[in-house]
């Protein structure tokens, strides 16, 4: 985001990893016990966006940030939305 007032910041562009487009995450918030064809679900913040951005992701579309996942639930290991 800009620190001047009614400035557009666009978010960066994509990463390019073997022929597909990946969005970087940069937070997981949390994730769902809901789960919905026997994948779980997490609440993610994408690295450039707006928090407007955020979007629920199953495990399978964040797997580059596996990372992410482990420190977030050693961090929050009781932190399930349900």
């Amino acid at each position: 985001s800009s620190s001047i007032p009614n400035r557009v910041v666009p978010p960066p562009p994509t990463i390019q990893l073997v022929e597909e487009l990946e969005y970087e995450v940069e937070v997981i918030l949390v994730h769902s016990n809901i789960i919905h064809n026997k994948t779980l679900y997490y609440l993610v913040d994408w690295l450039g966006y707006t928090l407007a951005n955020r979007t629920w992701e199953p495990i399978e579309n964040v797997v580059n940030a596996l990372e992410l996942i482990q420190e977030f639930h050693l961090r929050y290991p009781n932190k399930i939305k349900s």
